[in-house]
């Protein structure tokens, strides 16, 4: 009994943590409302959309989610109404995530107090309105692949917590642009996502201790100081990795093949030095 109610704490503790550094808290959660409740607004190039209620209700959340209805939605981009889903969700990382992790997530999600908020509806450009369109996109952006054997380091950058969904270029679809991968890009809000190779332009003169420090605290030994996006998915997100992942993520980052800005390459063309 006792070792039993041991091992649920513990797949509660690990659902929590996945929860906590995969950003399903920080972006399903309004501050003052109900956590997981969704609400939180994200505005796009696509128009302006909504998180959802990710709590156990019956009726505006995932309460009635079996595990395949869960697996399909975080790995495809499908709801259990057969519904795409925005990619503003980015399913297309957590499709890499494993089988063992989405049970705990899923195991953790159904433990929580049911809320009985509504999901807001989205405000989708007119041109997205169309259900079709979203599955040509799903078709035409199919989820980013694993690879049989990955790091943890790449596990925890390219799918739990999604750098590239901020760090990366996207073309005028909203897909990622080839050969752009952490190189950098320009948010909705027009703020900076940096580069995040080891260029001149990215993370050349960090120590895989000064990176960890940093998704921890926001700060670095050089006096910088996280704003913006990256100051609320600090808070919500990454000061909650714990040492062994915190390296590891720095480890991955500064073991890339260094790549210069994409953005400059954008503006001033393909064939500039730094696009290569």
């Amino acid at each position: 009994m006792l070792a039993s109610a041991a091992l649920a704490a513990k797949a509660n503790e690990q659902g929590q943590y996945l929860a906590r550094i995969g950003g399903c808290i920080g972006c399903h959660s309004v501050e003052g409302q109900a956590p997981l409740a969704g609400g939180k607004a994200f505005k796009t190039p696509f128009g302006l959309f909504y998180s959802s209620n990710i709590t156990p209700s019956l009726e505006h959340g995932i309460g009635r989610w079996s595990m395949d209805d869960f697996r399909r939605a975080m790995k495809r981009g499908i709801a259990p109404d057969g519904r795409a889903y925005y990619p503003v969700f980015p399913y297309r990382h957590f499709a890499g995530l494993s089988d063992q992790d989405l049970a705990a997530l899923k195991n953790y999600l159904d433990q929580q107090p049911a809320s009985e908020q509504r999901n807001k509806s989205h405000q989708p450009n007119l041109m997205l309105r169309a259900e079709f369109l979203l599955q040509w996109w799903q078709v035409l952006y199919p989820p980013l692949a694993k690879e049989a054997a990955l790091s943890r380091g790449q596990y925890l950058v390219d799918h739990l917590m999604h750098c590239g969904a901020c760090h990366t270029a996207r073309d005028p679809l909203g897909g990622f642009r080839d050969n752009a991968s952490l190189r950098g890009a320009t948010l909705a809000s027009g703020n900076p996502a940096p580069n995040l190779t080891p260029h001149e332009q990215g993370l050349l003169l960090w120590e895989p201790e000064t990176i960890a420090e940093y998704l921890r605290t926001g700060k670095s030994e050089w006096g910088q100081n996280a704003r913006d996006e990256m100051r609320e998915y600090i808070d919500t997100s990454s000061q909650y990795l714990n040492d062994a992942d915190a390296k590891a993520v720095a480890e991955y980052l500064l073991s890339l093949p260094p790549a210069s800005d994409f953005r400059a390459c954008i503006k001033h063309g393909p064939r500039m030095h730094f696009c290569r």
